[in-house]
């Protein structure tokens, strides 16, 4: 029986739970800058935790993917609207059907100037969920 096998499985789970840990403070930390209103604060945090989604934590797209519709909001919010798109284009190649990154990109053009883009972009969040709140509101 080999011993490396045990000590390689240790070692690469305490890394993995470690990085996890990380993304987790960073997390707590961006959301209070949010709620504070330091909204560039927290992207520069939840950009913190990109790198942690590119090392151990890789294997969590689903986090990454929030992380980044997160981001977004935090530069939506600094009206940073291309690097909010940028986001929320990221998090939409992880997931093209998670409503919450169409709402966003549909807001972020909406505020862009861009309202032909943004009607588009309502629209197929209407194909994804029908029961988004106020989505017909947005439509008229």
């Amino acid at each position: 029986m080999c011993h490396f096998w045990p000590t390689w499985a240790h070692r690469e789970g305490v890394k993995r739970l470690r990085s996890m840990k990380r993304t987790l403070k960073c997390e707590i930390r961006a959301r209070d800058s949010y709620e504070r209103g330091k909204f560039k604060e927290a992207a520069k945090t939840y950009g913190e935790m990109m790198t942690e989604y590119d090392g151990y934590a890789k294997d969590d797209r689903w986090g990454k993917c929030e992380a980044l519709v997160a981001r977004a909001a935090c530069h939506r919010r600094d009206r940073d609207l291309k690097a909010a798109l940028a986001d929320c284009d990221a998090a939409l190649d992880l997931y093209p059907r998670y409503p919450r990154a169409l709402f966003r990109r549909a807001l972020c053009l909406l505020e862009d100037q861009r309202p032909a883009d943004a009607l588009a972009a309502f629209e197929q969040l209407l194909r994804v969920d029908r029961n988004w709140p106020n989505l017909l509101d947005w439509l008229i």
